[in-house]
């Protein structure tokens, strides 16, 4: 309240503030807001955090097919690589996936995001599109030789062509520690 932190309200119930209000009190309210997965189609992952649903980027080259009126009809087709496999699991997202924060502009869901997240990643050539569509996302998990990449998620609704769900890569595909026994 004002710059001052308030006592927290407690899980499952509300927050109080009791006082005589002025003319340019500020209330800020921070929610909890870890990156966590959810569980979609043939167990591929989405990325979330707090209210909010991240979809990876693809570049867009944008078609018009024929005029409507005040409308038009438009394809659109990929200009960047599309099929990746992310690397983390429900039980590390949130120490897996990386969290920017930056001003929210005029237009919250507008590029350049307000947030964006990191999240390491590995191409899935196996996964492709046909007939100018992408075949459904692979059966989780999945395995990849390609070398690992981080990728940036960006709210769902600041992307038009976009990856939502993606398959999960096997635990030996995902980024690991090594250990090193050393004996002298």
């Amino acid at each position: 309240m004002n710059g001052r932190p308030e006592e927290p309200a407690s899980p499952g119930s509300f927050a109080h503030i009791e006082r005589d209000w002025k003319h340019g009190d500020v209330v800020e309210v921070t929610f909890p807001s870890e990156p966590r997965l959810s569980q979609w189609f043939h167990d591929s992952a989405a990325v979330e955090r707090g209210p909010l649903v991240f979809s990876y980027p693809i570049g867009e080259s944008w078609l018009k097919l024929r005029d409507r009126g005040l409308t038009a009809d438009w394809q659109v087709f990929p200009t960047t690589q599309w099929n990746y496999a992310i690397a983390v699991s429900r039980e590390n997202a949130a120490s897996a996936i990386g969290v920017e924060e930056f001003p929210i502009g005029e237009k919250p869901f507008a590029k350049p995001a307000a947030v964006v997240l990191t999240v390491k990643a590995r191409k899935l050539h196996t996964w492709r599109s046909q007939d100018g569509a992408a075949l459904p996302v692979p059966q989780s998990p999945v395995s990849s030789d390609e070398p690992e990449e981080t990728i940036h998620l960006i709210p769902y609704a600041a992307a038009k062509l976009r990856v939502t769900a993606f398959p999960q890569l096997t635990q030996r595909d995902s980024p690991r520690s090594v250990v090193l026994n050393i004996r002298t």
